[in-house]
């Protein structure tokens, strides 16, 4: 839906985030990416992509340029859409 490919994150846990947002992940960036990158559910079904839908684009930043909250945004969409609650 972004056009951004989330097979770009290479689970180094290196993504910058403030604190006061990562305090709201119940799932690490690269969790929530590697889930959608296998289609589960899980991907769908966080705390985390909630967290970061909220965010303005300058308090997370990813080592490899990826844009994770336009991917987060797309991933609460699709939640939305599959009637899919935060667990």
């Amino acid at each position: 839906a972004t056009g951004l490919d989330v097979n770009q994150c290479a689970a180094c846990g290196c993504c910058y985030v403030d604190e006061p947002v990562q305090a709201q992940f119940d799932l690490e960036i690269w969790e929530v990416l590697a889930a959608a990158c296998e289609n589960k559910q899980g991907a769908l079904t966080n705390q985390t992509i909630w967290a970061l839908a909220e965010v303005n684009f300058d308090q997370v930043h990813c080592s490899n340029e990826l844009d994770v909250v336009t991917v987060a945004r797309a991933l609460c969409r699709e939640a939305q859409l599959r009637d899919l609650p935060p667990q």
